[in-house]
């Protein structure tokens, strides 16, 4: 692996600016195209999502965390093949050009539940104790 095209720039823009758009699904979208940088973007309790969902991070290039654009990066430096990279762009545009309604209320549901455990189980420890 020749180490990209754009050498640390797709890691740096997720390092500098993953989860600051003040909006999960905004966020989600930052870290399909981005990836998670070297710290890992981490939701509003605090926990990434990564470590909510281990498969999560892995959508768009096997793996790796780099987001579509590492993909990006990498075909460009010849580290992967069209074809892979034009998988993951399909793969992106089925979940993110594709959005139904019925696809946000669900993605919103799903935050909701997710935060509302994590909350729950914030409580009982605090509660109970470690």
């Amino acid at each position: 692996m020749s180490g990209g095209h754009f050498g640390m720039a797709p890691g740096s823009v997720a390092a500098e600016y993953g989860g600051e758009w003040a909006d999960a699904e905004l966020n989600e979208l930052f870290f399909d195209l981005f990836g998670g940088g070297w710290g890992g973007y981490h939701g509003p309790l605090g926990v990434s999502r990564r470590e909510r969902e281990p498969e999560f991070g892995r959508t768009w290039s096997e793996g790796c965390n780099g987001g579509l654009a590492e993909t990006l990066d990498l075909l460009l430096s010849g580290d992967v093949s069209e074809k892979r990279y034009r998988e993951q762009v399909r793969r992106f545009k089925d979940k993110w050009l594709r959005r139904t309604d019925e696809d946000r209320r669900e993605f919103y549901a799903r935050e909701f539940e997710e935060a509302a455990t994590e909350l729950v189980r914030r409580l009982r420890d605090e509660l109970v104790g470690d």
